[in-house]
């Protein structure tokens, strides 16, 4: 999923943030499909982060919004495990905002 975002600056439009999430669900094995996942024994806790080449602002500041996504707040969240979906617009049938909204 991408929630990109630009502004446009003196003339020029720039990327304001470019953010990837990760899968919502995985196969562990080809043969078993998506379906062979089981929870993890215990949480997964991210790996350390690359100092090399920090970000402009860690995953770990965006709070709520990265809440089980790996590298954020909190455990992560594997498949089969559900990770919360967000949302930058609302239902565009019944006009419902999302429980996650991304303004």
């Amino acid at each position: 999923m991408y929630h990109d975002q630009v502004v446009l600056e003196d003339g020029v439009w720039k990327f304001w943030s470019v953010v990837i999430d990760e899968h919502y669900f995985s196969s562990p094995t080809y043969e078993g499909g998506w379906s062979s996942a089981k929870d993890p024994a215990t949480p997964r806790r991210p790996p350390a982060p690359n100092t090399s080449y920090p970000p402009d602002i860690p995953l770990t500041k965006l709070g709520e919004r990265e809440r089980g996504f790996r590298g954020g707040t909190g455990d992560e969240i594997g498949w089969p495990g559900i990770l919360p979906m967000w949302f930058h617009y609302k239902n565009p049938v019944s006009g419902r905002m999302p429980k996650e909204l991304l303004p």
